[in-house]
């Protein structure tokens, strides 16, 4: 029977799975250092606006059961995702599709992503339901 050697026996340039997230770690911390000096409206010798943070309010809206937030980070852009789960059905063919309610929960969504979010948003609607493909 052939031994094969295990991962803690192979030099570090060659464990892939460390490497990989490693990788990944630069990559989002080199994001986040690009997103906040994006962000920043005063130069290096200036000095920082004091900011008060309130807590915002939690999104709440009927049909709403969880509400999450998520950043997502393209080349250009880094966008601040809020993820709404619903347990209205999304696809209009769906006999149970409620066009107002959704249109109801979109438009609250719109309403609180403009009062609490800064810069770039969207917003993801996911169902609960079965049945929505």
């Amino acid at each position: 029977m052939k031994n094969f050697p295990s991962f803690d026996d192979l030099p570090n340039h060659q464990r892939p799975a460390e490497q990989a997230l490693k990788n990944r770690q630069q990559l989002l911390h080199a994001a986040l250092v690009r997103f906040r000096a994006a962000r920043l409206p005063y130069g290096g010798g200036q000095s920082r606006p004091k900011v008060v943070r309130v807590s915002p309010m939690p999104f709440k809206a009927a049909h709403v059961s969880f509400v999450s937030f998520a950043v997502e980070i393209l080349s250009s852009t880094v966008t601040q995702v809020m993820i709404v789960e619903t347990d209205l059905h999304l696809n209009p063919r769906h006999p149970s599709y409620n066009r107002s309610a959704v249109e109801d929960l979109i438009s609250s969504a719109r309403a609180y992503t403009s009062a609490h979010i800064e810069g770039p948003s969207s917003i993801r609607l996911v169902s609960t339901r079965s049945g929505e493909i």
